[in-house]
């Protein structure tokens, strides 16, 4: 494959994609779109998209969706569950959050992190899928970021801060002076 070359194509549909994540599994390539009431499976190897079949789960809409190096994806849920997909299957649901919808959800290092409405990050044993810890940070968080066991959240409020996963010692680095959302982050060596 060449930079810029087009792996696959489909023509939209009315509802619209909120996230999309590529697999990390090595060798596959394929990735999962979420949006509104759908999350769709595109594999180059089966050259077309499969729309999700939700196996008797809730069909609900997605705001957020990280896959790992397994080949499988999570996606954050509108009714405060984490969706996990094989393909374009949903193998089961993961409840760690009390309300809301799953605004942030990445896997680092074999752990999951999601965000949700109830304020929490919560994070999540990648094999096992048990919540290991839920931190509180009071107000939705919109991007998650990990690295060296400091965990870097942006939040709706527009603020940004970083927790030492070890104690739960939180540092504000940015507040907003206005409403607003961090929809992305990243953290740099």
């Amino acid at each position: 494959m060449n930079s810029g070359e087009i792996v696959m194509g489909d023509k939209g549909g009315p509802d619209p994609i909120f996230d999309l994540t590529f697999s990390k599994k090595p060798g596959h390539i394929a990735c999962w779109s979420a949006g509104k009431k759908h999350i769709a499976y595109w594999d180059k190897e089966k050259g077309k998209k499969k729309k999700g079949i939700f196996a008797g789960n809730e069909m609900t809409s997605f705001a957020a969706i990280t896959c790992d190096d397994k080949g499988q994806a999570f996606a954050g849920a509108a009714n405060s569950l984490i969706y996990v997909w094989a393909g374009n299957s949903c193998k089961k649901t993961i409840g760690v959050h009390e309300r809301g919808f799953i605004g942030a959800i990445v896997w680092i290092d074999g752990m999951l992190y999601s965000g949700g409405k109830d304020g929490r990050v919560c994070v999540i044993d990648g094999t096992t899928l048990e919540c290991t810890k839920a931190i509180d940070f009071g107000c939705l968080p919109r991007a998650i970021d990990v690295k060296d066991g400091q965990l870097v959240v942006g939040l709706r409020t527009g603020a940004i801060v970083q927790c030492d996963l070890e104690s739960e010692n939180m540092t504000t680095y940015m507040e907003s002076h206005n409403d607003g959302e961090v929809w992305g982050l990243d953290i740099d060596d």
